[in-house]
């Protein structure tokens, strides 16, 4: 049989709005032009940023669809892996971060040719909606 846990909505809603939150600033104000810079360079262009608010709109709506769906299997797997602290609902993040984030984000510069500087900028943001999310959610109570 194939167990599907509950994983509260409220807690779902929460880690997508801490992703949010973590790529307004990270994209904004703290690496927003080293991050439009690298893009421009890997794009060799800057026609990738949308110019006006109603494109803008949908790719935050379907940004934040996407971020409640993470948050969703992060819940699962807090509740399937039976996290009890908060160091194992660290771990539970470090262990997706190093396995999956880490890894691609090698891959990307390696295959792609991925200017470093966003790789760097991808890396903190995923750290934050990996381990940050997990205690985050594990905190907010995901059963």
């Amino acid at each position: 049989m194939f167990l599907v846990p509950h994983v509260k909505l409220s807690a779902i809603i929460v880690g997508a709005a801490i992703e949010h939150v973590a790529a307004a600033l990270i994209y904004g104000p703290l690496f927003g032009k080293k991050w439009i810079k690298a893009m421009s360079e890997d794009k060799h262009t800057n026609k990738w940023l949308p110019k006006n608010a109603e494109t803008m709109k949908y790719r935050f709506i379907g940004s934040f669809i996407l971020s409640t769906l993470q948050c969703y299997f992060t819940g699962l797997l807090l509740n399937l892996t039976n996290a009890q602290t908060n160091t194992q609902a660290f771990q539970l993040g470090m262990v997706l971060f190093l396995g999956w984030v880490i890894p691609d984000l090698g891959t990307q510069h390696i295959w792609e040719s991925r200017p470093i500087t966003l790789g760097y900028i991808k890396a903190l943001r995923m750290l934050i909606n990996t381990v940050g999310v997990s205690i985050a959610m594990f905190n907010w109570c995901t059963k």
